[in-house]
């Protein structure tokens, strides 16, 4: 059976995607607030928050595994 190697990865972001991902910061950041307005507003926003939630965890490990 295979080992799994620990160790830095072979795999790099392309820099602008790194760029582009590290940028992302502001809109996740924004993207919270507009849904604190729904909520506020009484809308359902429980699917919204999953999704960006989701995004997030997955721009933070894109950055830390391949850059």
């Amino acid at each position: 059976m295979a080992e799994e190697t620990k160790g830095p990865s072979r795999i790099k972001l392309p820099a602008a995607m790194a760029k582009d991902l590290r940028n992302q910061e502001v809109s996740v950041v924004r993207a919270r607030k507009d849904i604190q307005t729904l909520k506020k507003l009484g809308l359902q926003t429980q699917e919204l928050e999953d999704k960006l939630d989701w995004a997030e965890e997955a721009r933070k490990t894109l950055l830390k595994e391949f850059t």
